[in-house]
């Protein structure tokens, strides 16, 4: 994780596209609660996703286009990190994963701050500056 003090927000501990995936899946987290069956859910194919962060770019805002390895591999870490979850689907070309963010708004933003509060904990323990 890196913080970048000068950013606002998500940007302060994801880089661009980063926080587009982010705040894509839990925008689409809100979307699923406010409907009457609260289990849907319409998860995103890294391609999806991917494709979202790259024309963003091309609205306005100054991105330099984003692999999709990247992407991919961004998911993937938020995944492991147990902020997003995937479901396995077959098609054309085999398995694919599509993701999905396990927390709202409000949930992520008390997660994050933990995980934050707890890395700034271990970094400052013990006597690291002798």
């Amino acid at each position: 994780m890196n913080i970048d003090t000068n950013q606002q927000g998500l940007h302060v501990i994801f880089k661009d596209y980063e926080a587009a995936v982010v705040k894509l899946l839990v925008s689409q987290k809100e979307r699923s609660l406010s409907l009457s069956d609260l289990g849907r859910q319409d998860p995103y194919s890294s391609r999806e996703l991917w494709e979202y962060c790259n024309k963003l770019g091309q609205d306005g805002e100054i991105r330099p286009s984003v692999s999709r390895a990247s992407v991919i591999n961004f998911a993937n870490r938020m995944v492991e990190d147990g902020i997003f979850a995937y479901t396995e689907t077959t098609g054309k070309g085999g398995h694919r994963r599509l993701y999905h963010s396990i927390y709202n708004g409000p949930q992520l933003e008390t997660m994050i701050k933990s995980l934050v509060g707890n890395a700034t904990e271990r970094a400052f323990q013990g006597t690291w500056w002798k």
